[in-house]
């Protein structure tokens, strides 16, 4: 049995079926894109009001507060916050080590998990 050649009235079927596909695999590219780009997004959004409320909570938890009014505690914490907070490095890489350090990352982590 002879094949007709495809005309637009007889279309060859390999042929749709190979545009089918290429459409579906085009299609799901772009919503996986599109899917990706709309997550960070949001997560990006999510995080800038999480990183306000944090801060707030974080500067008005009584432990944070105590080391914020000792002058010599208050440089290493307020070090500490930044660095949790906004990624800024530490000037002074000792302050890391210090228990004002500590206690400031403890209080951070404890808000963190409640916020989850």
């Amino acid at each position: 049995m002879h094949r007709k050649p495809p005309t637009p009235q007889n279309p060859n079927c390999h042929e749709i079926v190979q545009c089918l596909v290429f459409s579906r695999r085009f299609i799901s590219l772009f919503l996986s894109l599109f899917l990706s780009f709309s997550l960070v997004f949001s997560l990006s959004v999510c995080s800038n009001n999480l990183m306000k409320v944090t801060q707030e909570l974080l500067q008005g938890d009584s432990r944070i507060e105590r080391l914020l009014k000792n002058p010599n505690w208050r440089p290493a914490a307020e070090a500490a916050i930044a660095h949790l907070l906004r990624g800024v490095e530490c000037p002074i890489i000792s302050w890391k080590k210090s228990s004002t350090w500590a206690q400031v990352k403890m209080v951070y982590e404890e808000i963190k998990t409640r916020q989850k």
